[in-house]
């Protein structure tokens, strides 16, 4: 194998950089190129080799690279450039070869610290800039902050329940870069108080921070163990053409009595769709039938959960996002085998031992028998679940 890739120190670790390329000399790898996580490196005869990073310190907008003049400079002094990614230049000198130091001045050295520390920040501040700008908007259409974070609570339970590890995975990978950029700040901010202080930059520093590998390793493991069950959980998704008879815990028009073709005018397949969480089972369902002059339709989202007690906490979040209606406008209503019940116009949801029952049910006329039409159909959902 005449080349490698390794996982390169943050860029906040400077000495501990220029200590990873040599060591990687010492032992046959020559840098080739930087990248974001990983370096490049080619076989070579094992050599000691002084290895050296200049930030580069541009004004926003400017180019990130450095100065030909100050290239140009470092190479009469015998270093020699190699490589460069965002802020990180990196060069190089046989040992032993009398290549002087960048810097004689400690406090020289720190000024150069001030791009990758506002880079950093800038970072953090992004991100939270895009948190508040997000939250004002959904705030806004929501009717108020109050509403937007009830609502952003009770939506997160219910796709923590129907997609669990993917939501971890996307909480797990804004964790690690929140957890990097903050680190990379407060170690970019400590070497600067220290080069200030006098103190010179260590070239080869023996601290291993194994705190901050502990828990950066820790995240990391997470986000593959939560990418894994995502894949396993999108494999294992059954959907099938949804049958004239149920094979599952929903119902049918045709089980409900209700005769006609089918036929979606909005172009959707009916079909069924199971799928399994790490908290719950899924069965969505949707069904529409022409009958006589109108149309007759039917979504249903059973939950099978594997921790009872969310049940209730679940019902009430899918009222509080339901599609039809606002959670004050469902009420309670009483249905048979259902250990709680609630109704509005179109919509209702149910709670039965494990099962969540959630329907949208419009059976040709809403103004007529309509509780009555939907308490007969979870009923008959009901009466499959318990048996």
């Amino acid at each position: 194998m005449e080349r490698r890739y390794a996982f390169q120190p943050g860029d906040y670790a400077i000495g501990e950089n220029e200590k990873f390329y040599s060591d990687m000399a010492e032992r046959g790898w020559s840098l080739m190129k930087r990248g974001r996580w990983l370096s490049r490196f080619k076989r070579v005869k094992p050599e000691k080799t002084i290895y050296r990073i200049e930030l580069a310190s541009p004004r926003i907008f400017e180019d990130k690279g450095l100065p030909e003049e100050k290239l140009s400079l470092f190479e009469d002094c015998g270093w020699e450039f190699v490589t460069s990614y965002d802020l990180i230049n990196v060069f190089r000198a046989p040992d032993g070869s009398g290549a002087p130091e960048f810097y004689m001045e400690p406090e020289q050295q720190a000024e150069t610290l001030r791009g990758l520390r506002r880079s950093y920040l800038s970072g953090i501040a992004f991100a939270l800039a895009i948190i508040v700008v997000y939250t004002l908007i959904f705030a806004a259409m929501s009717g108020g902050i109050n509403e937007f974070l009830s609502s952003f609570w009770e939506e997160m339970l219910v796709a923590a329940v129907e997609e669990t590890a993917m939501l971890a995975l996307c909480t797990l990978i804004i964790a690690y870069g929140v957890w990097q950029s903050l680190y990379g700040a407060v170690r970019t901010a400590i070497l600067y108080k220290r080069l200030r202080r006098g103190e010179p930059l260590d070239h080869s520093p023996k601290n291993r921070r194994i705190g901050h590998k502990v828990i950066s390793g820790a995240l990391l493991c997470l986000c593959a163990v939560s990418a894994a069950l995502c894949l396993v959980q999108y494999i294992g998704v059954d959907r099938y053409k949804l049958p004239q008879v149920s094979d599952g815990p929903y119902i049918t028009l045709e089980e409900l009595g209700w005769k006609g073709e089918r036929d979606d005018p909005f172009g959707n397949e009916q079909e069924v769709r199971v799928s399994t969480s790490i908290l719950a089972e899924h069965w969505d369902v949707n069904e529409y039938l022409l009958d006589g002059d109108g149309g007759v339709w039917i979504y249903q989202d059973i939950y099978r959960l594997r921790y009872p007690g969310m049940c209730t906490d679940l019902a009430q979040a899918i009222m509080c996002s339901a599609t039809f209606s606002d959670m004050e406008n469902f009420v309670p209503i009483s249905i048979e085998g259902a250990d709680a019940a609630w109704y509005t116009r179109l919509e209702t949801v149910a709670v039965c031992d494990e099962y969540v029952i959630y329907i949208t049910y419009s059976p040709g006329t809403i103004e007529e028998n309509a509780m009555e039409d939907a308490a007969r159909a979870v009923g008959a959902i009901i009466s499959r679940v318990t048996l």
